[in-house]
């Protein structure tokens, strides 16, 4: 059926190499074993950011800046609501705000702190 696939299609090279590479995978399989479970997908961003709800988190942004502080919501174009956000402009402590809002284009990375165990 593939052989037949390759002559309609008129792709011989591209083809080939695919063709070769299931072989290679069906031969790879044992007779008797069940087929190889896939393995988990790494987690998504969103996911990460619910699972950091009310637990501290560290924001790089645009222009030198970060913030770290506890996150209380976020959206799905991630701009971030921060409360006790500390802010750091090249490495240097400006202050502490009660709540800010990071919008979204801005955020570099947000990394949950991992001393937060709650």
């Amino acid at each position: 059926m593939f052989r037949q696939f390759l002559l309609l299609h008129r792709k011989p090279f591209c083809l080939w190499i695919m063709y070769l590479q299931i072989v290679k995978y069906e031969l790879s399989i044992k007779p008797g074993t069940d087929m190889p479970k896939p393995q988990p997908s790494a987690l998504k961003p969103m996911d990460v950011l619910r699972g950091s709800i009310e637990k501290n988190v560290m924001v790089d942004v645009k222009g030198n800046r970060g913030y770290s502080g506890i996150l209380e919501g976020y959206d799905v174009y991630m701009n971030l609501v921060i409360r006790n956000a500390g802010e750091t402009i090249r490495g240097e402590t400006k202050g502490v705000f009660e709540r800010i809002l990071v919008r979204g284009d801005n955020v570099i990375f947000v990394s949950p702190s991992k001393g937060d165990n709650q």
